[in-house]
């Protein structure tokens, strides 16, 4: 950073976009600005939203950019290839961790939503890359990401920091999408945000529109559930069911396209059954069609 102008420099890209450069070697710690500690604080949630970038990483065992308390560690953790989320009863790496790439501008969100779903005590991190929700996972009503300051910077790689915000609330999908599209570097990030935009326009009232998802030109698999219409098996509804259907729709050619009926349905594997969506299951019997 540069202390002779307004502490920005700029990034490796032959664009030069602004940024607040910590080389390797160095490091940064912002000693008051610590958000996850005031979770508690907040009734409707918190989100941190970031755009950065490692360049050319030697070790990736160690983060570039941390909010986190120790004994155990709790809160955020982003390393050159991948970001986790720990809580203080929440310890799974292999649930709570999502890939990035290194050497290239990553935006990422951490929503932290309380009562999901209008349920009171159930509550979601939720762990966006580039506008796409990558993980999911509850937490206890208890549980903290505990109480450390932000720090960047790492002994051997550059790290870029474009943007930063916090918010006293949960981001929405859709929030969280329009934010990203909002930030892009379109040269530098290789994206067009004019196309990404329509090819992502696919809700309708709020919720994913199965006419919008195939005007968008995408593949769709519709799962269609028993004759009680039940709710699709999932962390929120861990049940199996009878009699449902799977249509598989290819947008390119219909003549690809598959029904399986009359099916049993629930989710797939034990340790991925804690995801708040689960992997789902289909099991075939004597009476499928």
């Amino acid at each position: 950073m540069t202390w002779y102008t307004d502490g920005w420099g700029t990034d490796d890209t032959p664009e030069k976009n602004k940024a607040l450069h910590i080389p390797a070697g160095a490091s940064v710690s912002v000693t008051d600005f610590a958000p996850l500690g005031k979770l508690a604080s907040y009734p409707n949630g918190l989100t941190v939203e970031m755009l950065l970038k490692c360049s050319y990483p030697s070790d990736y065992s160690q983060p570039i950019l941390t909010m986190t308390s120790d004994d155990p560690v709790n809160g955020l953790l982003i390393y050159p290839t991948k970001v986790t989320v720990y809580g203080s009863t929440e310890r799974s790496t292999t649930l709570q961790t999502v890939n990035i790439d290194e050497n290239e501008i990553i935006h990422l969100t951490v929503t932290f939503t309380k009562n999901y779903g209008g349920v009171n005590s159930r509550n979601l991190v939720s762990v966006y890359v580039n506008g796409i929700s990558n993980v999911n996972f509850a937490f206890g009503g208890s549980s903290n990401f505990g109480f450390g300051n932000l720090v960047i910077g790492n002994q051997n790689a550059d790290v870029y920091l474009y943007k930063m915000r916090v918010y006293g609330s949960a981001l929405e999908p859709q929030a969280v999408f329009s934010n990203f599209l909002n930030c892009v570097l379109e040269t530098s990030m290789g994206i067009n945000r004019r196309v990404l935009d329509a090819k992502n326009d696919i809700l309708d009232g709020g919720a994913i529109g199965y006419e919008a998802v195939k005007a968008a030109g995408y593949n769709t698999m519709v799962v269609i559930m028993d004759e009680n219409s039940h709710p699709i098996p999932s962390f929120e509804n861990q049940a199996s069911y009878d009699g449902c259907t799977l249509k598989f729709e290819y947008a390119d050619d219909s003549n690809k396209n598959v029904t399986v009926g009359n099916i049993s349905l629930d989710g797939q594997g034990t340790t991925s059954k804690k995801y708040f969506r689960w992997n789902l299951r289909a099991k075939t019997n004597d009476e499928t069609t």
